[in-house]
């Protein structure tokens, strides 16, 4: 028993990992895809007109299927007796599905960029031990 809690413990400890450097990596893309996504356009000389470019949308939501992809597996592994914060993965869920609203872009950067700072904390936390 001891053996198979040893190694749900290393899976975990790479997940935390995977999950912080993903989730920072998610942060960082969406950061620069939403600033590239949305440009203004003048009308009639005078209204300036948010448009969206289509040319960066199937980068950016294949990145939130990623956030939401990994989101998941964290979701499904979490165990309540573990020591790893629960609202990591809640915020990489929120941060993923926020994310498919193109205009809430920076929004989700933001939850994502705390979901990889809670994930790599919680991995020091547990590597020391």
């Amino acid at each position: 028993m001891d053996n198979y809690r040893k190694g749900l413990s290393v899976k975990s400890n790479k997940l935390l990992l995977i999950n912080g450097v993903i989730s920072l990596i998610g942060a960082l893309t969406i950061t620069y895809l939403s600033s590239k996504m949305w440009k203004f356009e003048i009308i009639y000389w005078v209204i300036p007109k948010l448009v969206r470019l289509s040319s960066w949308d199937g980068i950016y939501f294949s990145t939130c299927l990623i956030l939401l992809f990994f989101g998941f597996v964290a979701f499904l592994l979490h165990d309540e007796k573990s020591k790893v914060n629960k609202k990591t993965y809640q915020f990489l869920l929120i941060a993923s599905i926020i994310g498919f609203i193109p205009i809430l872009a920076g929004f989700s950067s933001v939850f994502a960029f705390v979901s990889a700072i809670l994930y790599l904390m919680d991995y020091i936390k547990l590597s020391k031990k």
